[in-house]
């Protein structure tokens, strides 16, 4: 690694059946985010620094983005992504999680799940069951595992077949720049 990390203590982490955004075959870098979707920071995130590491990394084929809940406030929203993910796949999930901050209640949840047109019927037995209560579980665990303490965190690394990174954690809504940097030490 070059330049960019020595800022950030080092992580290991894993991600398996969660969402990830791009090209795995291409992709050299593996940025794992940790979000609770009643976080500002989150939202910041979303707003300020995630559309740029989509352009210039994502969309590019040098970066994968895997998303993973750390319900820090309720489980709510987490298990409605959850839902719609498995559901709908990675472009649902993207445009739930894009519209599903801070949400006050379950008519709220519904309304975006319906605007992102997964089946009515089966979010509404997927997210009464909350058969994904393990994921977020694990999720969060994880996190805590590398040293997520608020939200978002971010582990920022290389990764094999198997999904494990080995990098950095990156501990908060950090600049875009700070992204890059650690992206580009892993990227020489």
């Amino acid at each position: 690694t070059g330049e960019g990390v020595e800022e950030f203590e080092a992580a290991l982490t894993t991600f398996g059946d969660v969402p990830v955004l791009g090209e795995r075959e291409s992709a050299q870098v593996a940025i794992v985010e940790y979000n609770e979707f009643r976080c500002s920071f989150c939202k910041r995130h979303l707003d300020e620094t995630f559309p740029s590491i989509v352009e210039n990394y994502i969309d590019t084929g040098k970066v994968i983005y895997v998303f993973k809940e750390f319900a820090m406030y309720g489980d709510d929203i987490a298990n409605a992504a959850k839902c719609v993910y498995h559901l709908g796949g990675i472009d649902m999930y993207k445009e739930f999680h894009t519209n599903a901050f801070n949400l006050e209640d379950d008519d709220a949840i519904y309304a975006v799940a319906k605007e992102v047109s997964v089946n009515e019927s089966d979010f509404d037995a997927c997210y009464s069951s909350s058969q994904y209560q393990e994921e977020i579980d694990a999720d969060k665990q994880a996190g805590a595992d590398v040293g997520v303490q608020g939200t978002p965190g971010f582990v920022v690394g290389t990764f094999d077949e198997d999904g494990n990174v080995d990098g950095v954690l990156i501990p908060g809504a950090y600049p875009y720049d700070s992204f890059v940097e650690v992206i580009e030490s892993y990227l020489e």
